[in-house]
């Protein structure tokens, strides 16, 4: 069987999915994974074909505006990113 998997996120939401691809390559299957094009060094060498996606979240985590939706004094955290933390915010 062919199988796609399409994933984005940081290295913590991606390798779940290499570790799947992992076990299908293992089966018999061909496997393709479809992430951020950081993540290439990760999944290639372990017999995936990867498939970059133009849209690198892990950049986008790392700037500016990135950490300011991270930040934990008013940005999404504070929302309720965190584990429910600051969700009783007016």
């Amino acid at each position: 069987m062919r199988v796609l998997i399409l994933t984005l996120g940081t290295r913590g939401d991606v390798q779940p999915y290499i570790a799947l691809g992992e076990e299908l390559l293992r089966r018999g299957h061909e496997v393709g994974l479809a992430t951020s094009a950081s993540f290439e060094g990760v999944v290639a060498p372990r017999g995936i074909r990867f498939y970059p996606l133009a849209d690198d979240i892990v950049a986008m985590a790392r700037s500016a505006e990135g950490r300011g939706i991270m930040d934990p004094r008013g940005g999404w955290l504070a929302w309720g990113g965190s584990g429910g933390q600051g969700m009783s915010r007016a």
